[in-house]
């Protein structure tokens, strides 16, 4: 298969209630998913777009009509055994209709917290971990022997190399929080952060870049307002 010939496909996480609707793939013959979970999806179709074939898709093998989506990411999917393949993936919070038997697997709702430790391809638990933490778009690149993962690159740059791929801080009070990016205040010209609340309402917030580096004290001792989170 050539570079213009790689297979374009859909991969979308319907979430609700902190969980996530996934597809445990039993039926299919000479599928490489075969009894791994993965969220629902499948192959373009002439003249579609990825948006066009994702609704497409959770409809068919869902019965659900999407009504709300965020295009999060792509991954480019590299095998020595399977077609490459590049997977546009999407995060749907709203949607109609009800839920009916897939053709090819069972459909379940699991827990976002639980679907990590399902058999899956190695990789998928690095973008469910992007998808979770609501990361900027992302371009993931995962190389496979067989099952083994043999290098994954986040937006160009190894994965292993990437100290907070999530762009993660915890306050000293407790709550995490995403660092989304850099702002500078229009009257002043001071440089100030931009970041969002990963709890409740996930609201975004502003704040001094230097505030927000800053030590403070409590009782005594001294510590970051917010500590980068590693992976």
């Amino acid at each position: 298969m050539s570079a213009a010939e790689i297979k374009q496909t859909t991969l979308c996480y319907l979430e609700r209630d902190g969980r996530y609707l996934m597809l445990h793939r039993t039926k299919k013959e000479n599928d490489a998913s075969h009894d791994k979970w993965i969220a629902v999806g499948g192959k373009f179709e002439r003249a579609e777009s990825p948006e066009d074939c994702m609704l497409r898709e959770v409809f068919e093998e869902t019965g659900l009509r999407v009504t709300e989506w965020r295009y999060a990411g792509i991954v480019t999917f590299i095998s020595d055994e399977w077609p490459d393949e590049m997977m546009h993936l999407f995060v749907c919070t709203a949607w109609e209709g009800e839920i009916h038997e897939c053709d090819e697997g069972e459909l379940e709702w699991i827990e976002k917290e639980k679907v990590a430790a399902l058999p899956m391809w190695e990789g998928d638990r690095i973008f469910l971990k992007l998808l979770q933490h609501e990361s900027p778009f992302f371009s993931l690149k995962l190389e496979y022997n067989g099952e083994v993962l043999k290098s994954a690159k986040l937006n160009g740059k190894p994965y292993e190399s990437i100290k907070n791929p999530c762009n993660l801080y915890r306050h000293f009070k407790g709550n995490l929080y995403r660092y989304v990016t850099d702002a500078k205040n229009s009257e002043t010209l001071e440089d100030w952060v931009v970041y969002q609340a990963l709890y409740g309402d996930r609201k975004f917030w502003v704040r001094p870049k230097e505030m927000f580096f800053e030590n403070v004290t409590r009782d005594g001792k001294t510590f970051p307002r917010f500590e980068e989170c590693e992976k």
